[in-house]
């Protein structure tokens, strides 16, 4: 990224780039990767695509619409902490008149649209998932930390050089297989000569 420092031009490294875009996914989540008693853990992958369309959907409007409903709810059905029977009664009626069947009906629908798009953003980051599960060779079976998530899903659309010296799958892998190759043309061009060679001889005798 091109900036400015001081009236001198500037661009950014790669690893400033990725510094900078993990430690955002880190901190936006943070929150999947923290179990019970607020330690953080690992997530295997195949978790991953559920948890990430329930966070995505929470700053959709469908995902706000159905958090202000459960909250309703929850302060309808007297619930809610500190709130007494009188306060969930006259609540029922503000909202749903005299008729607080409705808030059933309209839970209920509401929580069918939200199904229905949990279903389509799970499925969608499943497809980014498995792709990054393949490039790294990892069964989704794999745990993960969300650092290790992190940089999983980041490599996905930036070419490292760190990427040469990775494990299988990296660049490594495939300069070592290039280096094979040549090997086995030079020793084809040596047989080749060998056999020039001996051909000569023969015709010589």
């Amino acid at each position: 990224v091109a900036s400015d420092r001081g009236g001198i031009p500037y661009r950014s490294s790669w690893q400033e780039e990725w510094r900078s875009d993990r430690k955002l996914c880190e901190q936006t989540k943070q929150r999947l990767f923290i179990g019970p008693g607020q330690k953080p853990l690992e997530r295997a992958l195949s978790e991953m695509p559920h948890l990430m369309a329930e966070h995505m959907l929470e700053d959709t409007a469908l995902g706000k619409e159905r958090a202000e409903a459960a909250k309703a709810e929850a302060k309808a059905c007297g619930e809610a902490e500190g709130e007494v029977e009188q306060e969930g009664e006259e609540l029922k009626l503000e909202l749903f008149g005299d008729n607080p069947g409705d808030l059933v009906d309209v839970a209920g629908t509401l929580e069918a649209r939200y199904q229905e798009e949990l279903k389509l953003y799970t499925d969608q980051v499943k497809q980014t998932i498995l792709q990054a599960a393949r490039s790294a060779r990892l069964p989704m079976s794999t745990k993960v930390s969300l650092s290790e998530f992190c940089d999983m899903v980041w490599r996905l659309g930036h070419e490292s050089p760190l990427d040469r010296d990775a494990t299988p799958g990296g660049g490594a892998a495939r300069a070592r297989a290039t280096d094979d190759e040549e090997d086995d043309e030079d020793e084809g061009d040596g047989s080749d000569d060998d056999e020039d060679g001996s051909s000569t001889a023969t015709s010589a005798a």
